[in-house]
């Protein structure tokens, strides 16, 4: 309970600090007549009409995103009056947007010329105003390069190896940006449609053991949708649960649950880039229109160190050969070869020399048997890595000549020298 009080506490000086970042600053180090000045400037323009140009307030983070890009690449040409305009109207329009706040606190500390470059921090802050100060300055980094260095258009990332026409919507979290993005089906293929900012755990990703503050890294699929109204106001305006531990967490001895995408807090726009217990948290108008978007059950999410984005036709070479690894265990099945089908199925850890923390396979539907079966029915691969590479497969499998069949799915993991299958089971 104590990490939780803490958590709490860091959330409302976040909040605080981004509501009042300007007045924090100017009390703190910088108070003088030209920062007075600048207050009263401000507060008189405050009363005047509002401006034509200033745009009214939108839902979700990329507009605030774009509007605060806009106000550093004003700061880089040093046009700072117009930027402290543009600050200004930020706040009005987000004002829950905490690193507007800071902002606009920044450039009047800079009018007052007591603001050094690189964001030093005021002497009089106590440790915890330090930490929400320094966690605002990293969401702020995080933020920018996000916009800066968007994805290359028409490239999707190498993990989505196959995904069928019945997957309408697919989601993959790039941990070392701290973004959500979404694709969704077109007559095209799949397109990226949104990216959001996240926060993830408080230690980091590759979660290993319950309480360890990381967020998960593999391939998870939604399960539920849950209303902000069933929630305790630290989900925000609602959530999607995931199937963490998956199958290869488990025969990896990995513990916890409870891994969410989820809200902020109300009194929050968002919280740090490392904050969580191992959830994935958006700002509460993203999780809303994530929540409106993507089906409850089944959407794929794809958690990476970092997102490797490719042309779709390269992605079978950015994932060692799955694919034909894929092929051959079909061969051998379509063929009736027991022995050679037999191969493809880890029986133990011994296979995996280089993972001994792979146990003996789990399997509650092992090779099938001898029996010719139709082409997959909307096949889905999605790959990813952590110590070792791995693959989660769902297909319809339908024997020849019958109208309906199961659904199979198997993870499968390269052990340093082949693929392997390490779990199969059939869902729905």
């Amino acid at each position: 309970m104590a990490h939780r009080a803490r958590e709490h506490r860091i959330l409302s000086m976040r909040s605080a600090f981004g509501r009042i970042a300007g007045l924090l600053l100017m009390l703190a180090a910088w108070a003088g007549p030209a920062l007075q000045q600048a207050a009263e400037a401000r507060e008189a323009r405050r009363t005047e009409a509002k401006p034509a140009d200033a745009r009214p307030p939108q839902p979700g983070s990329a507009q605030a995103e774009a509007r605060l890009h806009a106000i550093h690449t004003l700061i880089g040409h040093g046009r700072m009056a117009e930027a402290r305009a543009q600050a200004e109207r930020l706040v009005r329009d987000f004002p829950q947007f905490q690193l507007g706040h800071m902002l606009l606190g920044d450039l009047l500390s800079a009018q007052a010329g007591r603001f050094g470059a690189g964001g030093v921090l005021p002497a009089r802050l106590n440790a915890t105003q330090g930490e929400a100060l320094l966690q605002l300055r990293d969401e702020a980094r995080q933020r920018l390069l996000a916009v800066q260095d968007r994805p290359p258009a028409g490239r999707l990332p190498s993990a989505f190896l196959a995904l069928p026409a019945t997957v309408r919507h697919a989601v993959a979290v790039d941990a070392s940006r701290h973004r959500l993005y979404v694709f969704e089906r077109s007559a095209r293929g799949l397109r990226l449609v949104a990216d959001h900012y996240v926060s993830l755990g408080k230690s980091g990703v590759d979660k290993r053991v319950e309480g360890d503050q990381r967020t998960p890294v593999g391939v998870y699929f939604t399960t539920s949708r849950l209303d902000g109204k069933q929630l305790a106001d630290l989900y925000g305006s609602g959530a999607l649960t995931l199937n963490y531990p998956n199958e290869i967490d488990r025969l990896k001895g990995r513990t916890g649950s409870g891994i969410w995408l989820h809200g902020t807090p109300a009194a929050n726009y968002a919280r740090a880039p490392l904050s969580t217990d191992g959830c994935i948290v958006l700002s509460n108008p993203d999780m809303q229109r994530l929540m409106q978007t993507v089906a409850a059950q089944g959407t794929p999410v794809v958690v990476a160190h970092k997102l490797d984005w490719v042309v779709p036709e390269a992605s079978e070479r950015s994932n060692r050969g799955f694919g034909e690894a894929l092929r051959a265990w079909w061969q051998a099945r379509d063929l009736g070869d027991a022995n050679r089908l037999a191969a493809f199925y880890a029986a133990s850890a011994s296979p995996l020399a280089e993972a001994p923390t792979l146990r003996r396979v789990s399997s509650r539907a092992g090779p099938a048997s001898v029996q010719r079966f139709q082409s997959p029915k909307d096949l889905s691969i999605l790959t990813w890595r952590d110590q070792l590479d791995h693959a989660v497969v769902t297909f319809g499998d339908v024997g020849r000549g019958a109208r309906t069949g199961v659904v199979r799915r198997q993870y499968w993991t390269h052990d340093g020298q082949r693929w392997r299958i390490v779990h199969e089971s059939l869902i729905g």
